[in-house]
């Protein structure tokens, strides 16, 4: 009942930018303090690249409705009102700072912090020891993308889009 429009920042491999706070988190320690700058600026610019494409994107199609899928949306009519417009962009950030921020730092972290206690002190040396929590912690977070983006739209559909949809 619709006309979709994809949203190409969602999908990869624009989407792995956004992870970037899971890779730096995942990496810090271990690598150079400006890699993980990098990584922090490269995850930011994405969060906020998104979201500020969202109204451009909302004004170039012509039907409304606030529950979209994962990777497409269906979008605000062009005569829609600033306000719907401003909720929608305030969605985007709001999911964004959760799939793109929270999830990924704290599943980078959690992985990494389970693989160096796991891990035995004597079973690797120098810089295996010190890279294989990180390149564990880096490995697992394209399993965790699909997964997070779909349990996060399905609760924003139940929860907080009900009030403002």
């Amino acid at each position: 009942m619709g006309h979709y429009s994809h949203d190409f920042l969602k999908a990869y491999p624009f989407r792995f930018c956004g992870y970037g706070f899971g890779m730096a988190e995942a990496v810090r320690g271990t690598a150079a303090p400006t890699v993980v700058r990098g990584l922090y600026m490269v995850a930011s610019g994405f969060v906020f690249a998104r979201t500020l494409y969202k109204p451009f994107q909302i004004s170039k199609v012509h039907i409304y409705c606030i529950k979209h899928t994962i990777y497409d949306i269906v979008s605000l009519p062009k005569t829609q009102s600033p306000v719907k417009i401003v909720l929608w962009t305030a969605d985007t950030f709001v999911y964004e700072i959760i799939a793109s921020g929270a999830v990924p730092v704290f599943t980078a972290s959690l992985i990494k912090s389970v693989v160096s206690t796991v891990l035995p002190a004597k079973t690797l040396a120098g810089p295996a020891r010190l890279w294989t929590p990180a390149v564990v912690s880096l490995m697992s977070l394209p399993f965790v993308i699909p997964f997070t983006d779909t349990l996060l739209d399905t609760v924003m559909n139940e929860t907080i889009r009900q009030i403002y949809s």
